[in-house]
C-alpha cells in the first residue's frame, strides 16, 4: 500500500511508561557522526518534558537531541504537502477569493460573508485543514481540477461542491510554495502519539523510503466493551499504518476513579483541589509534578484554574501563605499573558458598554498601569472616586450612548463623561464653601467641581482623565466596521497609545506588531470591511500562541487542555468539567465532508471521536510506574492503577435544573466500577 520502506520500524505498546525503555535504548544508539543531533518527533510539549526528564535520569544528560512536533517534521521534510499552507494564510486566501461576489453568490455565502465575513472564511479554513490532514489525497485530486471525495474516489456529492470551487479560487491567489532540501538526520523516532493517519501517515512513510523512522506508538490495549468503543479509530489507524504492527494483547491498567457533582464551574475546582489536597496529605510520596489538571473546556474555565487550584490554604497566617504550586501549560483564549489581556480589554472596552468596574479593570494592569504611570493606591482612589462618589454606570458620554444603543444623546447622567468634567473642574476651581454645587463664573450649563481630592492626587486625574478620552476617541473610530488597512493602523495605534513597552511586553508587542505586518500584506487584497467583534477574537487567537508556560519545569502541578498533556503519565489526573458539551461533535453545520463520507475509512475519527480517545489516553496515563531491572540488564516496568477524579456540573446555575449525568459519564462509569455515577 506504501511502496518499498528502507526502515520503518514500529513498536506499540498503552502507554508511554512502557514505551520508554525501547526509546532509552533507541537514544543510547548513537549516530555515526557524533555532532549529529537526534530528532523526536512529539504530540505536545508535555511529552517533550517527559522524555527529556527521562533522559536526564538514565544517562544523567539529556544533549544534542531535538523535540519537535509534526508541522516541524513536515517543514524539514522536503516533501511537497497537499495543503502547504497555515490555517492563519489559507483565511485570508479565501477572503480574497470571495471578493468575487459572484462566486459568494453562487457558493450561498453572500449574506453570511456580509455578516461576519471572517468567522465564515476561518470555519472553510479549518475544513480545509482537516481535510489536508485526514484525507490529503482529496485535496490533491481539487488540485488536479477533479471534484472527488479522494485520490481516486467517487465523484463529489453536489452539497459540498461550493468547497471544491473555492478550493480552486484560492489557488489562483496562492504562491507556489517551493520545496526546500531534505534537512533531517539519518534517524528520527516518534514518540507518545496515536498511529498516524492521512497526510502525516503518508510523509512518515515518505520519509521511511530515505531515512530510519522509529515510530512509537501508542494503542490502548485490551478493554471493557465501552472503552473499547472509544480506542476503535486508534486501532483502525494502526493497521492502516502499519498492518504488520499489532495492538497490545495485555489488559490496560484502569485507575481508582472518584466523581464529583457540583453546582456550577468554580465549585468543581473548589471539589477537584479538596480532592488534590487530601491525596497529597494521605501519601508523602506524591509530588506536585506527578498531578494534572485537565479541562476538556479550555475556552470555558481556563481563567478559574489558576486562581482557584492556587488559592492560598487556610489555616495559616499572613506572614506564611502557602498554596498549591500551579502552572498554565497550554495556549488558551483566557490570555495568560498581561499584555494580550490588555490589548484584548481594549478592544473589548470600544466594543461594548464601558461600564465603570470594567474601564477600571482594564487600566489596572500592569502594561496599561503603567503607560499612564497610575499606581494601585491610585487605581482604589479612582475607584473610590468614580463609583462611590460619581455614581458612573456605563456609557462613554451621551453620544456614545446614542450611537450604539439607541438612548437620547442628552441623557448623560451616570456616564464618564460628566463624571470626568466634575473631576477636572474639582482640581481647576477652589470651592471656597466646601459644598459641592454650581459654582459663578462657569458656562450656562454648570459644571459642579468634585470636591474630595487632595492636592498630590492631581496628577491621578490627570491620568484617569486622558485614559477615557483615548479610549472615547478609538471607541468612535471602532463603532463601524474597518478594512484590514485601517485596522492595521489602529493596532498600531492602540499599542502606542495604551500599552507601555518594557522587557516584559515587548514579546507580545513584538507579536502583535507582526500581526500588523500579516494585515498589511493582504490589506491590498482584500476590501470586505471587518466588525471589531470579529477582529477582537482574531486579534485573542494570535496574541493567545504566544501564551503559557509550557517549559517551566518547577515541581508545579500543570494545568492544560486533554491535547496539552496528552498521555503523559502522572499519578493523579483531575479532569474538570466534563460534560456533553465537551464531547459533541461541532460540525453541526453539516460542512465536514469527512464525516459524510466516511463509511469506509474507519481511521478518520469524527471530532466527538477524537475528544473521547483523548479523554482515555488521558485515563491509561493516570498510574504509578514502578521500574524494575531484569536479569539481562532490560529494564521492566510495572504499571499500578492512579487516581481519576472527573467533575460535572449536575446543574444549572442560573435555573438550577437538574442537568443529569453526562452520558460520556455514564459510559465511564460502564467500565469503571470505581466512578461513583451516583455522586
Amino acid at each position: 500500500m506504501w511502496g518499498f520502506l528502507v526502515a520503518l520500524v514500529t513498536t506499540v505498546s498503552s502507554t508511554s511508561a512502557e514505551l520508554l525503555p525501547d526509546f532509552l535504548e533507541w537514544v543510547s544508539l548513537r549516530p555515526e557522526d557524533p555532532f549529529e543531533s537526534q530528532l523526536v518527533v512529539v504530540p505536545n510539549i508535555g511529552m517533550a518534558e517527559y522524555l527529556d526528564a527521562a533522559i536526564r535520569d538514565t544517562h544523567g544528560i539529556s544533549a544534542n537531541i531535538e523535540f519537535a512536533f509534526t508541522g516541524k517534521l513536515r517543514a524539514r521534510a522536503g516533501i511537497p504537502t497537499a495543503m502547504p499552507w497555515g490555517v492563519d494564510e489559507t483565511t485570508w486566501l479565501i477572503l480574497r477569493a470571495l471578493e468575487d461576489e459572484p462566486l459568494a453568490e453562487h457558493c450561498g455565502l453572500a449574506q453570511r460573508l456580509r455578516d461576519r465575513p471572517l468567522a465564515v472564511a476561518r470555519h472553510i479554513a479549518d475544513l480545509f485543514d482537516r481535510y489536508g490532514s485526514y484525507r490529503p489525497g482529496m485535496l490533491r485530486a481539487w488540485q488536479r481540477g477533479d471534484a472527488l471525495d479522494d485520490e481516486a474516489g467517487a465523484e463529489l456529492d453536489p452539497r459540498f461542491l461550493w468547497q471544491y470551487e473555492i478550493f480552486k479560487a484560492t489557488q489562483k491567489f496562492a504562491e507556489n510554495q517551493e520545496t526546500k532540501a531534505r534537512d533531517l538526520p539519518n534517524r528520527i523516532a516518534l514518540f507518545g502519539a496515536g498511529p498516524p493517519v492521512g497526510a502525516q501517515a503518508e510523509l512518515v512513510h515518505a520519509l521511511a523510503k530515505e531515512i530510519e523512522v522509529h515510530a512509537f506508538l501508542l494503542v490502548p490495549g485490551a478493554l471493557p466493551a465501552t472503552l473499547e468503543r472509544w480506542a476503535a479509530p486508534a486501532i483502525a489507524a494502526l493497521h492502516h499504518f502499519d498492518p504488520s504492527a499489532t495492538r497490545p494483547i495485555t489488559r490496560c491498567v484502569l485507575p481508582n476513579s472518584s466523581l464529583h457533582i457540583c453546582f456550577g464551574a468554580a465549585r468543581e475546582f473548589d471539589a477537584a483541589r479538596d480532592s488534590i489536597l487530601d491525596g497529597l496529605a494521605n501519601d508523602k510520596s506524591l509530588n506536585a509534578r506527578d498531578i494534572t489538571v485537565l479541562l476538556p473546556s479550555l475556552n470555558r474555565n481556563a481563567s478559574l484554574a489558576t486562581p482557584i487550584l492556587g488559592a492560598p490554604l487556610l489555616g495559616h497566617n499572613q506572614n506564611e501563605q502557602r498554596s498549591l504550586p500551579v502552572r498554565l501549560a497550554d495556549r488558551v483564549p483566557a490570555m495568560t499573558s498581561e499584555t494580550a489581556r490588555a490589548v484584548d480589554g481594549i478592544l473589548g472596552l470600544c466594543a461594548g458598554r464601558c461600564r465603570a468596574s470594567e474601564v477600571l479593570a482594564v487600566l489596572r494592569l500592569p502594561p496599561v498601569a503603567a503607560k499612564f504611570q497610575i499606581s494601585e493606591d491610585a487605581l482604589d482612589r479612582c475607584s473610590d472616586w468614580v463609583i462611590d462618589g460619581l455614581d458612573v454606570r456605563w456609557g462613554l458620554d451621551g453620544e456614545h450612548r446614542s450611537s450604539k444603543w439607541r438612548y437620547d444623546s442628552t441623557l448623560d447622567v451616570g456616564t464618564w463623561g460628566p463624571a470626568i468634567d466634575r473631576l477636572l473642574a474639582g482640581i481647576l476651581i477652589q470651592n471656597p464653601t466646601g459644598i459641592e454645587a454650581a459654582l459663578p463664573g462657569l458656562p450656562s450649563e454648570p459644571i459642579v467641581p468634585f470636591d474630595d481630592i487632595a492636592g498630590s492626587e492631581f496628577e491621578v486625574v490627570g491620568a484617569l482623565a486622558s485614559f477615557v478620552e483615548q479610549l472615547r476617541d478609538f471607541a468612535d473610530l471602532l463603532n463601524k466596521p474597518l478594512s484590514l488597512s485601517e485596522w492595521a493602523s489602529t493596532l498600531n495605534s492602540l499599542l502606542e497609545v495604551f500599552i507601555d513597552d518594557n522587557t516584559d511586553t515587548r514579546p507580545d508587542i513584538n507579536a502583535l506588531r507582526r500581526l500588523v505586518s500579516q494585515l498589511e500584506g493582504v490589506a491590498d487584497q482584500i476590501k470586505r470591511p471587518i466588525a471589531i467583534s470579529e477582529f477582537r477574537g482574531y486579534v485573542g487567537s494570535n496574541l493567545d500562541e504566544q501564551s503559557g508556560s509550557a517549559r517551566n519545569r518547577f515541581d508545579a502541578i500543570t494545568i492544560g487542555g486533554l491535547r496539552a498533556r496528552r498521555a503523559v503519565p502522572h499519578a493523579v489526573t483531575a479532569i474538570v468539567g466534563l460534560d456533553d458539551d465537551t464531547t459533541r461533535s461541532s460540525a453541526a453545520s453539516g460542512d465536514d465532508i469527512l464525516i459524510a463520507t466516511r463509511a469506509h475509512r474507519d481511521w478518520e475519527a469524527e471530532r466527538s471521536e477524537e475528544t473521547r480517545l483523548a479523554i482515555l489516553d488521558a485515563i491509561l496515563a493516570t498510574h504509578r510506574v514502578t521500574p524494575e531491572s531484569k536479569e539481562d540488564g532490560a529494564t521492566q516496568v510495572t504499571i499500578t492503577p492512579g487516581e481519576l477524579i472527573i467533575t460535572t456540573s449536575g446543574w444549572d446555575i442560573v435555573t438550577s435544573r437538574d442537568l443529569g449525568i453526562p452520558v460520556v459519564i455514564v459510559e465511564l462509569g460502564e467500565a469503571i466500577p470505581s466512578l461513583l455515577v451516583d455522586g
